[in-house]
């Protein structure tokens, strides 16, 4: 949230200055730009001030994301989870982390009200109807969920893209989103349990991924601005108001 809204902020100055937005990524981009611009010194204070901010976020990511993969390098049977199409590897983490030991599981049924995707129930009578999902497990856990069945639906041609697809034409988009959520958390949960990879991989897709675990883990934590000197002067107030410091601004 931090970093959305540093970037949305630089892009709302440089727009002011006719200067399109969407090379605009990271501290290096926002330093590249002040460079071939001619600012005024407050929107000059402003850009470097945010190049600071987003290459401290994008070191303190790069940190996170470099130990996460390193725990999941730890556990052979998680790294199976990136078989499945949507899941990542910060996806695998976290849904081996929140799940735990598959064991404690013994039904298909228990995994999906663990995760808060298992329909509510309610009584009239002798009657029982099922409504919305319970939404009673853990929240953090359906979160993961619900964003991995959303790559599904938009990226995946597979069994599960067309699950979801043949969902939506009779229960609606986002119902169908929840129910391929359900679903994954299922596949997931078999997964773990036999260390097998999932039957319909795209084995390409996963090696890209196990590729990008291996660079991330041992990825050093190097600031974007770091790529060049020029850029890296860009971060001295000196270099940005010819010499006169913060004192360009009174």
């Amino acid at each position: 949230q931090h970093q959305a809204r540093c970037k949305n902020q630089v892009k709302a100055i440089l727009r002011r200055y006719d200067y399109s937005t969407g090379q605009i990524k990271n501290a290096g981009s926002v330093l590249r730009a002040l460079e071939h611009l001619n600012v005024g010194a407050a929107d000059a204070a402003m850009l470097v001030s945010a190049a600071h901010l987003l290459a401290s976020l994008e070191t303190e990511r790069g940190s996170i994301e470099a130990e996460i993969a390193r725990r999941l390098e730890k556990h052979p049977e998680a790294k199976v989870l990136l078989s499945i199409p949507g899941v990542g590897i910060v996806t695998a983490a976290a849904i081996r982390a929140w799940v735990g030991e598959p064991g404690r599981f013994r039904t298909s049924k228990q995994v999906a009200s663990y995760a808060g995707l298992d329909p509510s129930v309610h009584q009239s009578g002798q009657t029982y109807y099922h409504g919305k999902v319970s939404k009673n497990g853990n929240r953090l856990l359906r979160t993961v969920l619900i964003e991995a069945a959303q790559v599904v639906a938009r990226y995946d041609h597979g069994k599960l893209g067309q699950f979801y697809r043949r969902k939506s034409l009779h229960i609606g988009c986002r119902k169908a989103i929840v129910a391929l959520a359900r679903k994954l958390v299922v596949v997931e949960w078999k997964i773990l349990l036999t260390g097998e990879p999932y039957r319909d991989q795209v084995v390409a897709k996963t090696r890209r991924k196990e590729i990008a675990l291996q660079r991330m883990i041992h990825r050093e934590s190097v600031r974007s601005w770091e790529v060049s000197p020029a850029i890296r002067r860009g971060l001295d107030p000196s270099s940005v108001y010819g010499g006169q410091g913060m004192q360009a601004l009174t």
